[in-house]
């Protein structure tokens, strides 16, 4: 594809998604890529599962690398309200999700 200013896009990557409509569960577990000129940011998720009305499961992680920057933030969930969250330039933190009852 070609994006607005001309430069070509490409995307690569697979991932397999699953919607379970007994108990209302959604998980996804893949690895893709979006490539613009010389930048490449890239996307690996692992073990991700939410059900209706319930925080994502303990265990799944989300993990992006900048194109730009090049630096590598890590989410990981832990069955809370709350992910943790670090980079590759030594930050971490926890964020907020609005999930559970």
């Amino acid at each position: 594809a070609v994006g607005p200013r001309g430069r070509s896009i490409e995307r690569d990557g697979s991932y397999t998604a699953r919607w379970d409509a007994e108990g209302s569960c959604f998980s996804l577990d893949g690895a893709w890529s979006t490539r613009a000129g010389s930048r490449t940011w890239s996307t690996a998720v692992s073990g991700f599962e939410r059900c209706a009305a319930r925080c994502p499961a303990a265990g799944g992680t989300v993990e992006h690398t900048g194109g730009l920057s090049g630096v590598t933030i890590t989410i990981a969930f832990d069955g809370s309200d709350s992910a943790t969250w670090s980079s590759s330039r030594g930050r971490s933190g926890t964020l907020d999700l609005a999930c559970g009852g």
